[in-house]
């Protein structure tokens, strides 16, 4: 039998255990994960696994990324930067390379509200052109910020 934790009154982010809730969680491997009351500091009371509290992958009840999505703070802000990933191959953020009928195209895709536009271009120049158009028509604020 593992260790039991005990996290009451340990403060995770914006969330304070308060204490083991008696629920459990099912995990894929058929194990079971203890779920806490956690009292957030918004007021909210919420039930997070042990793991989801300690490793950090959440801090709060969920408020946070609420109000993020809803001012666009954090989550347009990281986008409407050109810093290019390190994983891209053109020298460019929303530009790829794809090969499509017989023949190496630019592959633009940007992405806003959890959908993607974009489009295929023969040219970089094209390419980014697009990028471009779709940033302005998609991205509130995205002409201002920049």
């Amino acid at each position: 039998m593992a260790n039991k934790v005990n996290l009451t009154g340990q403060v995770f982010g914006h969330l304070t255990a308060i204490k083991d809730s008696g629920k459990r969680a099912r995990r894929k491997d058929g194990s079971s994960a203890v779920l806490w009351l956690c009292q957030c500091d918004c007021g909210k009371q919420t039930y997070v696994a042990t793991s989801s509290l300690t490793t950090g992958q959440t801090t709060s009840c969920g408020h946070v990324k609420a109000a993020n999505l809803e001012t666009g703070a954090d989550h347009h802000a990281s986008m409407l930067t050109d810093k290019v990933p390190a994983t891209s191959h053109t020298g460019y953020r929303n530009i790829s390379m794809t090969f499509r009928g017989s023949r190496w195209r630019y592959r633009v895709a940007v992405t806003y509200d959890h959908r993607q536009h974009g489009g295929l271009r023969d040219t970089l120049k094209e390419a980014l052109e697009l990028r471009e158009e779709l940033r302005a028509k998609y991205w509130p604020g995205y002409k201002t910020q920049k």
